[in-house]
């Protein structure tokens, strides 16, 4: 029989997603959560968050956490921006 793979909870933008990956690049990440790729991702770290590079592995815990904003180039920039 083949091993069991545990599937773990992320977070994105509050919303849950279900995975047997124990890492994941920010742009598998993105995939996942039909996150448009003009936004910026960022995992939740307490009351920090940190930039999230498309290429870069994240490792994941059940539960994590990450936040999509529009980026600079994001047509969704300007609902975001101070007037």
């Amino acid at each position: 029989m083949g091993a069991k793979h545990k599937t773990i909870s992320i977070f994105v933008n509050q919303v849950e997603y279900r995975t047997a990956k124990q890492e994941m690049t920010s742009a598998e990440i993105r995939a996942l959560a039909t996150v448009p790729l003009d936004f910026e991702l960022f995992e939740v770290r307490g009351d920090f968050t940190v930039s999230v590079g498309i290429q870069r592995v994240v490792q994941l815990h059940d539960r994590s956490s990450f936040r999509a904003l529009p980026g600079p180039t994001s047509q969704s920039w300007r609902l975001f921006r101070p007037q």
